[in-house]
């Protein structure tokens, strides 16, 4: 079993985040009020689906307490075993047709075998098709009073408005690397794993805010016990500090060396999109060092807005190593851009002011005839 599945939450006091969530669907659990669907919206690897496990199993569960499963009734001993019928678990990726839901709904018209309430939990629901999402709708409208909907989705915009206005929507955010470090500690320290703090700090860095992504990075470079740091910059293919150093002073500089130091890195065989995801996270972390100092961050917020903007135009680029190269291109001359850019607005500006007084001359003249 991977560690994320062996440390999956067993209820809302070990769910990692999403504090206001917890508290208000706790609240809801406690006092039995529930509603027919709710909607789950949030990015990969912040606790959507554990959540939805927890609020089905709680909501079923025989002796819960504070809004919390026991853990210790058949409904929660069966469902830790995979052995509850009654909490279906629907991948919406594998299951987009219409025919699908429709079989979905045949079956949600028989009460359930054990539980109080049937649970669906459909799992990216965005990837329903069109003809599923309305055949969708009609149970939503008019739910039998044993039936539960829990939908989750990290593409909200995709999910038809008709359906959003049907379910109580709970908008999950990224956990904090606070929180995602605890949470490494301490399966490390269960799992007996040694792990240095700048170890654990890359692999946040390198998770993109989902504890999913965090766990199993983590699972991935223990190495019979212990994680090294300098293991973890070579599996990880990350680069060092010192070369992020060096090159962002060459940026800083305008030095056309950079272009050499960005054929060396590629040629070694780094992950050009991966350099440049952590060379950002650096120029982030140095701008905030000089905030704090009082320093001026004028010209470094300049070179990280550009290449901020230039890594997000790699996600629709062909060619991802000349899309960084014109980004580190027009970073060394920004300058000169700047100066074609206001000879340009400066020259715009004299031809509209040309032409306004060549139209007044007109009109004086049209009026002198008159």
């Amino acid at each position: 079993m991977s560690l994320y599945l062996k440390y999956r939450p067993q209820d809302f006091d070990n769910l990692v985040g999403q504090k206001f969530i917890k508290d208000t669907l706790q609240k809801s659990l406690d006092e039995d009020k529930y509603v027919g669907a709710y909607l789950l919206c949030g990015p990969r690897g912040t606790g959507k689906t554990s959540t939805a496990r927890l609020l089905a199993k709680t909501m079923n569960c025989l002796n819960k307490k504070n809004g919390n499963p026991c853990l210790k009734c058949d409904i929660c001993k069966n469902f830790a075993e995979e052995r509850l019928v009654d909490i279906i678990e629907i991948d919406a990726a594998s299951n987009t047709g219409v025919d699908n839901i429709r079989e979905l709904i045949e079956k949600a018209q028989f009460r359930p075998t054990l539980t109080k309430f049937k649970v669906y939990i459909i799992d990216e629901v965005h990837m329903l098709s069109k003809g599923a999402f309305n055949a969708l709708l009609k149970i939503l409208e008019e739910p039998p009073s044993f039936v539960k909907f829990i939908l989750a989705t990290t593409e909200t915009h995709k999910v038809p408005e008709t359906i959003i206005s049907r379910c109580q929507r709970y908008d999950f955010r990224r956990i904090s690397n606070e929180d995602i470090k605890n949470r490494l500690l301490l399966i490390s320290k269960k799992e007996n794993i040694t792990i240095d703090d700048k170890s654990i700090d890359y692999i946040i860095q390198n998770s993109g805010g989902g504890l999913r992504n965090a766990i199993s990075l983590l699972e991935q470079l223990n190495n019979g016990g212990k994680i090294i740091f300098d293991e973890v910059i070579d599996k990880l293919g990350i680069s060092p500090n010192s070369q992020y150093k060096e090159f962002f002073k060459q940026l800083l500089e305008n030095d056309s060396n950079v272009i050499k130091t960005l054929e060396n890195i590629n040629s070694s065989g780094k992950n050009i999109k991966l350099f440049f995801k952590g060379l950002i996270f650096y120029i982030k972390d140095d701008i905030l060092k000089d905030l704090k100092k009082g320093k001026s961050i004028v010209t470094k917020l300049k070179v990280l807005q550009i290449l901020d903007e230039t890594y997000t135009k790699t996600k629709n680029s062909l060619n991802e190593d000349i899309t960084f190269l014109v980004g580190v291109l027009n970073i060394i001359n920004r300058e000169e851009i700047s100066k074609e850019n206001l000879n340009k607005k400066i020259t715009k500006e004299k031809t509209i002011d040309t032409d306004k007084k060549s139209n007044n001359k007109e009109i004086k003249i049209n009026n002198s005839e008159v």
